[in-house]
């Protein structure tokens, strides 16, 4: 079933078929509230492409393009991304899809097929994942002790240097005791080697298939100890790692990438001067980011369980880890 029946957006090449523009208008809104960016609430829904409705188009589709068109196709980009940061609880207010099944329903004769996985290069990957996110499990086997969604661990959240600086948050914190296990949110295969990624921490990345997630703030001896190296395969809910600690605080710090651009995911190439103003600042990660939130929402109503043998290795890796933090600040106090 197509979200809209014909094109929405620049009125000289779409048809501007008055559902459909009501529609889109109620998918931007409800992605203004969920992103927390007025520049996607197009007003009102009145059905009427006016000046605040392709306002709203353009700016949401600069998150994903590099040359907004303004212009939403029934089977294009731009309403796959819709359906994804909008949410599912506006997609089953619409009935847009058939709920409970993996794929769409069956087209009704004559009409058109949706298209062939081959047919759908440029489509969101990240659209792919939300509608499979039912098949995927959520990270670390326990609510966060903490919001995900509030404080400085929020996707986009500023961070400020020394010097008063901003850069943004590129990812989401699952707050978390030290030597948590990990698990693999879907099947996939290991990308890089655990390496280094923040005081005593490391970091690893997946390619899940249509999605590639980066697990930091890992404790990098138990985790090595489990022999994931680079073209090792996963499964859904394998054991992948277990939870460092910095300081005082441990946490997943969780990065998603769609999957959409090559090369390395955070390094110097990457890297942008911070800014004086939260809305000029980067990220400092490849192109292809993007928001885990509405994912992980969705995963953590399936959480991993765990076995007695998993508990006795992550009180292992916790007490690992702990003494990893404790060499890593000794070094520092002695330089």
């Amino acid at each position: 079933m197509q979200a809209i029946q014909f094109k929405v957006g620049k009125p000289t090449e779409c048809s501007n078929f008055k559902p459909d523009v009501v529609l889109v208008q109620n998918l931007l809104k409800a992605a203004a509230d969920r992103l927390r960016d007025p520049s996607y609430d197009p007003g009102e829904p009145d059905g009427v492409v006016g000046r605040n409705t392709m306002r709203a188009i353009t700016s949401f589709q600069d998150r994903f393009m590099h040359r907004p068109d303004g212009v939403i196709s029934p089977n294009g980009r731009t309403i796959r991304e819709l359906a994804d940061f909008a949410g599912w609880a506006i997609w089953r207010k619409l009935n847009l899809f058939a709920f409970g099944h993996d794929e769409p329903a069956p087209p009704a004769r004559g009409t058109k097929a949706p298209p062939r996985p081959e047919e759908r290069r440029g489509m969101s990957k990240a659209l792919e994942i939300a509608r499979t996110a039912q098949g995927c499990c959520f990270p670390i086997p326990m609510q966060p002790m903490r919001d995900m969604t509030t404080g400085a661990r929020y996707f986009g959240a500023p961070r400020k240097d020394k010097n008063g600086l901003y850069r943004l948050h590129g990812a989401v914190d699952l707050i978390c005791p030290v030597g948590t296990p990990i698990f693999a949110v879907a099947d996939g295969v290991v990308k890089t080697k655990i390496r280094h990624f923040y005081r005593s921490t490391g970091e690893f990345a997946i390619d899940h298939g249509t999605f590639w997630v980066r697990y930091c703030e890992i404790a990098m001896k138990a985790s090595r100890e489990l022999g994931l190296e680079p073209g090792t395969k996963v499964k859904k809910g394998q054991l992948i790692g277990f939870i460092g600690i910095m300081r005082s605080s441990s946490m997943l710090h969780c990065e998603m990438y769609s999957g959409e651009a090559t090369g390395t995911l955070a390094t110097r190439a990457h890297k942008k001067p911070h800014t004086r103003t939260v809305k000029d600042a980067p990220f400092n990660r490849r192109r292809d980011l993007i928001d885990p939130t509405p994912f992980l929402k969705t995963w953590i109503g399936n959480l991993p369980v765990l076995t007695q043998e998993v508990k006795e290795m992550a009180e292992a890796a916790k007490k690992s880890a702990i003494k990893a933090r404790d060499a890593h600040f000794a070094r520092l106090d002695a330089a």
